[in-house]
């Protein structure tokens, strides 16, 4: 849905806008900082796209989820997300499975100089509460989080594509490393055969050019292509649930770089570099436009059909974008 063309949604965004520039701060805070106007304009009147600086495109409702999500830092540990989340955890738990969860942190606070002045960052950066309030509440609760933002914001590389909503092809095989670390550090449990990979350096470097999914025919993009090495195992197609102990669970993340077409490439996603990491393919459920509720869905009649069908799972991922948090509903849907 475009916020602009919805009445209703565009009255939130005013009214968040109007807090902003009294300097609202979330509860519990005692430092006023001043967060500069983003850019609402879409490109066209049906468009989903918000075209940024120096030729940078971003998804409209990332916008507004950093705009009106400031506003739900207060309720974060009474919301729909953060309570189906514990219910979901709670219910892998109890059949010795544990949640990890990754949310891939948005393209507009990890290039916020594609939407302002340069001279607005410091302050910009207050855009990046909202979500790190669900994060927080999250690790409070015993929700294992992979925490990307520190780790992708302090890099110099682009980490996002321009023209596209998703990563670049390095940060597919960079967060496969942090991954990779992740998994060593805290869960011994599982195998991996190679807990000390170098994800990057390992890959293979060529040139794509890709028509990103937020420019249109507007603009091609160069990107580098960070390939995997090949390895004995053959990577596990989404959907397919094997005896490999990890499951990735989640959106269009885990399909970029691996399922070619508009995905752009095969063979460098986060997959594909996790699989000569850990000596195994993990499992992969995804949707490419819903990475929360059809997913947990697809499990659900999945286990119905199929009992056993986790038997050999010791973790799941569960990776999506975080604008989610405030942008998608989060009904109820069971484990089994």
């Amino acid at each position: 849905m475009n916020f602009l063309r919805d009445p209703k949604r565009y009255f939130v965004l005013i009214q968040a806008c109007l807090s902003f520039a009294a300097n609202a701060e979330p509860a519990g805070s005692s430092v006023a900082s001043p967060l500069p106007d983003l850019p609402l304009t879409t490109v066209s009147a049906d468009s989903q796209t918000v075209k940024g600086r120096d030729g940078w495109y971003f998804l409209s409702t990332e916008i507004e989820h950093l705009l009106t999500a400031q506003n739900q830092i207060p309720q974060v540990a009474d919301s729909e997300a953060v309570i189906e989340i514990r219910k979901y955890a709670d219910a892998l738990k109890a059949i010795g499975i544990k949640l990890v969860l990754m949310p891939i942190p948005e393209k507009s606070v990890i290039r916020m100089d594609g939407l302002v002045d340069a001279t607005a960052l410091p302050e910009a950066n207050g855009y990046s509460r909202a979500t790190r309030a669900y994060l927080n509440e999250l690790t409070k609760n015993d929700i294992d989080v992979i925490d990307l933002y520190d780790k992708l914001s302090q890099s110099s590389d682009p980490i996002y594509c321009k023209t596209d909503s998703h990563f670049t092809p390095k940060t597919a095989a960079r967060i496969s490393g942090h991954i990779i670390k992740h998994i060593a550090e805290r869960f011994p449990e599982v195998p991996i055969q190679s807990p000390s990979a170098d994800t990057e350096s390992q890959a293979s470097v060529s040139q794509i050019t890709i028509k990103g999914d937020l420019a249109g025919n507007e603009a091609e993009e160069t990107l580098e292509l960070h390939t995997a090495p090949k390895c004995a195992t053959s990577v596990n197609q989404p959907g397919a649930i094997t005896n490999s102990p990890i499951l990735l669970m989640g959106d269009s993340h885990l399909l970029v770089y691996n399922q070619g077409d508009d995905m752009h490439a095969t063979g460098a996603g986060i997959v594909d570099h996790l699989t000569p990491a850990l000596g195994y393919s993990p499992d992969v459920i995804s949707n490419k436009g819903d990475g929360i509720k059809a997913v947990r869905t697809k499990l659900y009649r999945d286990l119905k059909k199929n009992p056993d069908l986790l038997k050999d799972k010791k973790l799941i991922i569960w990776c999506f974008a975080a604008r989610n948090f405030s942008q998608q509903q989060w009904n109820e849907v069971k484990l089994r």
